[in-house]
């Protein structure tokens, strides 16, 4: 069933009543996702499996997919990306329940209302998923980029030996000394 990305939900409810959800979500609506990006256009596809596992342990199945347009570290233009990402969470409602949770389980630690929102979920995952330094895949006309000055430089070893001159005022000096 579609939800807008204000909709507030109840994980250990959720899970209780074996509820799953999936809708689409706008790109520019997840403003901490947004100023990471080239810019915010799409959506984010997610779906939310929500059970208990035979220990009696909730967990939330969440897949999201969406093709952020990312920035290239390289050459700092956009960079589509298709972005998937699938995690099993448990919430949890206090830090030491953490320990008790199986290796394969991420924790979703829950405030007092014991809610979120399915706009922080998506968010969170899109965010955890991203690469850190992301780039073409080819050199992206690098060279382009470069100012003038630097293509017009000469190659180091036409330079002349800033230390050239020690090197003569040193033989002046023995050859004063002697």
């Amino acid at each position: 069933m579609p939800r807008n990305d204000h909709s507030v939900v109840y994980p250990l409810q959720l899970c209780e009543q074996a509820a799953c959800l999936q809708g689409t979500l706008p790109i520019a609506g997840l403003p901490r996702l947004r100023s990471s990006l080239h810019a915010a256009v799409g959506e984010a596809a997610y779906w939310i499996t929500c059970d208990q596992d035979s220990q009696r342990c909730c967990r939330l199945q969440i897949r999201v997919v969406a093709e952020l347009l990312l920035v290239c570290q390289r050459c700092l233009q956009g960079l589509p990306w298709l972005l998937e990402t699938n995690t099993l969470l448990a919430p949890v409602q206090a830090e030491q329940e953490i320990a008790r949770l199986p290796d394969t389980y991420e924790p979703l630690l829950l405030s007092a209302m014991e809610s979120v929102t399915l706009a922080d979920l998506v968010e969170e995952e899109l965010i955890l998923g991203m690469p850190l330094l992301p780039k073409h895949a080819d050199a992206c006309g690098e060279a382009q980029y470069l100012p003038d000055t630097m293509r017009s430089m000469p190659e180091p070893e036409t330079l002349p030996n800033p230390f050239a001159v020690l090197h003569t005022l040193k033989k002046l000096r023995i050859s004063r000394t002697s």
